[in-house]
Parts: C-alpha cells; sequence; structure tokens
C-alpha cells in the first residue's frame, strides 16, 4: 500500500498533516500525552531538521534533555534515528514542553512515541 492509495501525491506528502504552526492534527491527541516523562520522535532520514534548534532551546532552557538516544520504545528500522525529551528523573514534561514537542514532530511528519508511567503501580499500596 502506498500514500498514493491514501490519495495524497506527492506535494500533499510534503505539505504534510500540519499545514500551519502543527495544524488541529497536532494538537488533536496531544492530551494523551500529558503526564508523559519522555517523548521520543524518529527522524526519518534525510530529512531537513527545520526549526531544531528553537526546540531545543526551548527544552534545555526549561531544565529538560534533548538529544538522540537508543532506547525508544519502538524500533521504526535502522535507519531512522530517534530523538528523545526527556524529563529528569521522576518529573514529567510540562504542557508547553510536549505541546511544542508534539506540534515539531507533526510540522515535519516524524512518528513519535511517549511514555507516561502508571501511576497506579507507582503508589503505596495500604
Amino acid at each position: 500500500m502506498t500514500m498514493e492509495n491514501f490519495g495524497l501525491n506527492r506535494a500533499a506528502r510534503r505539505k504534510g498533516s500540519n499545514p500551519q504552526f502543527g495544524g488541529p492534527n497536532a494538537d488533536d491527541h496531544l492530551k494523551d500525552l500529558l503526564g508523559s516523562t519522555s517523548v521520543w520522535i524518529y527522524l526519518t532520514p534525510n530529512k531537513r531538521l527545520k526549526g531544531f534548534e528553537e526546540l531545543q532551546r526551548l527544552v534545555e532552557a526549561r531544565g529538560f534533555s534533548v538529544g538522540l538516544a537508543d532506547d525508544a520504545p519502538v524500533n521504526p528500522g535502522k535507519s531512522f534515528q530517534q530523538l528523545k525529551i526527556a524529563a529528569p528523573s521522576g518529573a514529567l514534561l510540562p504542557v508547553d514542553i510536549l505541546r511544542e514537542t508534539h506540534r515539531w514532530a507533526h510540522r515535519h511528519n516524524f512518528l513519535h512515541s511517549f511514555y507516561k508511567p502508571d501511576i497506579r503501580r507507582s503508589a503505596p499500596l495500604i
């Protein structure tokens, strides 16, 4: 199956799922990421990382880490590098960091995944 089967020609694929700052699609499932401690973005080979420096400055200015990683929960293939945005141990990523990271991933049509700790299991049993 190809993208043409979905009615997407090359111009539509290049435009992406988020024609504006992240478009409506970027925030449609942002609520699913709330409560995450880490977000991985799978970088498509040979694709420019336009806007990465601004994202990196925002994330690092708030005290969170951003960089290449190899511990992503999904491995889409050898040619995909994994970018990880993470909170210090035990902390949650704030909404503004999640929103900008998520919009950036959608703007570039990058696959992404996230980790949300199960707070029911981490709470002590009484």
